[in-house]
This record gives C-alpha cells, structure tokens and sequence, in this order.
C-alpha cells in the first residue's frame, strides 16, 4: 500500500512536469469528458495547458485500497487563470485569449474534489491507469466533495467539458471520442 501511495504522489507532482515514467508503458489517463490518453501524450497536454495556465496545480486526497488492488483517490485540480492563448490541444478547440471569457481570465477556476481510481502493474511498481470515475459522454461528475469550488454554476462541475465551458462562456458541446 505504501507503494501505491507514492506513485499517486508522485503522479500528484509529475502529471504537472510532464513525468510519465511513473506509468506502464501502456498506461492511460481518463479525465472527465475526455477520452483516454495514454499516459505520454497526457502527460504532454497537461504541459501545453500549463503554458497558458501556468498556476494549475492538482491536489490528490488518497480514499481507500480497494478488494481488487487499484486505489480509489479524490483530486481536485486548480487551473488559475488563462494568460495567453491556448492552441487547440487533442481533441479539444483553441481559446484565443482576446475571446476568452473575462472569468476565466480573473478568476482563477476551481473544481470540487472528484472521485478517481488508479490502478497498478501487477507488481505494483507503476501506475497502468489515472480514470475519474465518471464516463467520457456522462454530463455529471461524480464529486466528492465541493470544498471551496467556484463552479457551481456551471455545470457539469469538472472535467474539460466545465474548464472549456468557462473558458469560451458556452458548452462545448458532445464529448469528444
């Protein structure tokens, strides 16, 4: 178990430094209103949204080890502000700054804590996947807790379906696949 909780330690402070190593070869990620990523080209996204948010910080609250060996955790992900234009990223449209809403460009965007599992190679020395526990088309998140969200009006409260929706002041729109 100690193990475990390192690597989700790890993957609290490496995903924002673009560490993958942590992960499987075969590893993925599954935020919220996205597909899955394998662990590399996540890790290199969170980078590039890094550039033009450069204050996101993620924050990983360790739940309980569950019966089947993956680790069930609650994250709560900071973005701060936006500070320059984002490009478009994966499957995700660019935000030129001069169109972004003026919310997301003074208020710094907070998401309430939601639930995810991580899972382990079988010797538990890496991480095989990071997936919120919320499906890529569901338009609710399962959350947690709210802590001191300020998103409260927009649902459905994280994932990249709220952050685009408070960048660009409308919905995204479908999931993207």
């Amino acid at each position: 178990l100690a193990s475990k909780k390192a690597l989700i330690a790890a993957f609290e402070t490496g995903m924002y430094s673009g560490n993958s190593e942590i992960f499987t070869e075969d590893g993925i990620v599954q935020p919220p209103y996205a597909p899955p990523f394998p662990a590399k080209d996540f890790a290199g996204l969170i980078l590039e949204y890094m550039k033009v948010m450069p204050d996101w910080t993620g924050s990983y609250k360790f739940v309980s080890e569950n019966t089947d060996g993956s680790c069930t955790v609650s994250s709560q992900q900071r973005f701060g502000t936006l500070q320059a234009d984002l490009p478009a990223l994966g499957p995700f449209p660019a935000v030129p700054l001069s169109e972004a809403t003026e919310r997301c460009k003074t208020v710094g965007t907070i998401y309430p804590f939601e639930s995810m599992t991580f899972t382990f190679s079988e010797d538990g020395s890496k991480i095989k996947s990071a997936v919120w526990d919320t499906a890529a088309d569901d338009e609710t998140v399962k959350v947690d807790h709210m802590a001191d969200c300020n998103v409260k009006d927009v649902p459905p409260y994280g994932g990249f379906g709220c952050l685009y929706t408070i960048l660009m002041g409308k919905p995204l729109g479908p999931p993207p696949s």
